[in-house]
């Protein structure tokens, strides 16, 4: 890196001043120690993701025309967060066969939300028959297990007895 900042005609002050700083902080973070530097980065990182969050949030909620492949005005003026609302929806709504698939069968359809409420509903409920299933096997064990023991002692003690 040089030290030296060309300065023509074409000059631009607020790229001068830019650079300046640019190359005053890259020597700054040269001769920073490795705590330093590791502090420096969460500290640009948070600042970088602040400023990033600020533009997100601006062009999400930024009105524009969606426009045609000629140009031309097609529906309402609409945001970023309404488009990816109506992508959403439309997804969501989908039909779908028994394979969460669309097109892929000729079974039954069902919307795309439904097939994954399904999915999940089924999914829990296979937990909970497994959960449920093995705490009667337990049981079963315990009380099996207790029985074999009365019976045990029982003929231990008919046989002391004699």
């Amino acid at each position: 890196m040089t030290d030296k900042i060309e300065v023509t005609l074409n000059y631009c002050q607020d790229r001068v001043l830019e650079e300046i700083v640019e190359r005053a902080a890259a020597q700054y973070v040269e001769r920073m120690g490795r705590e330093h530097r590791q502090e420096f980065d969460k500290l640009m990182t948070k600042a970088i993701e602040a400023k990033v969050n600020e533009i997100l949030a601006d062009v999400v909620a930024r009105v524009f025309q969606p426009m045609d492949v000629f140009g031309s005005p097609v529906g309402e003026p609409t945001t970023v967060m309404g488009v990816l609302a109506k992508k959403a929806e439309t997804f969501l709504n989908e039909k779908v066969g028994s394979d969460g698939r669309t097109g892929s069968s000729y079974g039954e359809k069902v919307p795309r939300h439904e097939y994954v409420v399904k999915q999940v509903y089924e999914a829990m409920f296979q937990q909970q028959v497994k959960r449920d299933i093995d705490e009667m096997v337990k049981r079963a064990k315990d009380k099996a297990h207790l029985s074999i023991a009365a019976q045990v002692l029982e003929t231990v003690k008919k046989e002391f007895s004699k």
